[in-house]
Order: C-alpha cells, then structure tokens, then sequence
C-alpha cells in the first residue's frame, strides 16, 4: 500500500473505514 506511505492519516482512514464497514456487515 504505497498510498499509506504517502499519507498515513488518509490512507488509514479509508482502510480502517472499510475494516469498520466490513466487521458491522
């Protein structure tokens, strides 16, 4: 995942979204 590299808040964001989004559904 180089995007995290580049922007470890955004990236982690997003991924920790979709790990949220993935463990509720």
């Amino acid at each position: 995942m180089p995007q995290t590299l580049n922007g470890n808040k955004a990236g982690f964001s997003i991924i920790e979204m979709l790990i949220a989004i993935a463990i509720l559904a």
